[in-house]
């Protein structure tokens, strides 16, 4: 009886996952990133497809110049995962709230899908105020 009822539970998840609709799900969904000795932070980031069928990431829109990103795998199928690599070259970084958003444009159901960089950059001496120790 056990085990019916599991198999009973195992065809309904899988006819639920697959009549759904792709649903995209980012992990992490915000970043806090240092800089590091050549003005650039990069991380990679992880795609979970939570729907019935295939996500195919179509664009990634930079909130400025100074951000990229790469699909390093394409489409991802349900229940799995992909990564994309994002890059922020802080030397052209003119955000005073040094963050940049990555929008993640896909056939998935929740499109588009916001993901946030914050950049840390290390105080310089010249940045420091008088009379305090950097």
């Amino acid at each position: 009886m056990r085990i019916a009822s599991i198999l009973c539970c195992c065809v309904l998840c899988a006819h639920c996952i697959s009549a759904g609709e792709a649903v995209m799900d980012v992990k992490p969904r915000r970043l806090v990133l240092s800089v590091d000795s050549s003005d650039f932070v990069s991380a990679r980031i992880k795609v979970l497809n939570r729907g019935g069928t295939p996500i195919t990431i179509t664009k990634i829109d930079p909130s400025c110049a100074c951000g990229s990103a790469t699909i390093l795998k394409n489409p991802v199928q349900p229940l799995d995962v992909a990564e994309l690599a994002l890059r922020v070259n802080t030397i052209n970084m003119h955000d005073t709230l040094n963050t940049v958003e990555f929008s993640i444009e896909s056939n998935a159901e929740n499109s588009p899908y916001v993901v946030s960089v914050q950049v840390k950059k290390p105080r310089h001496r010249n940045d420091t105020v008088p009379g305090s120790h950097p």
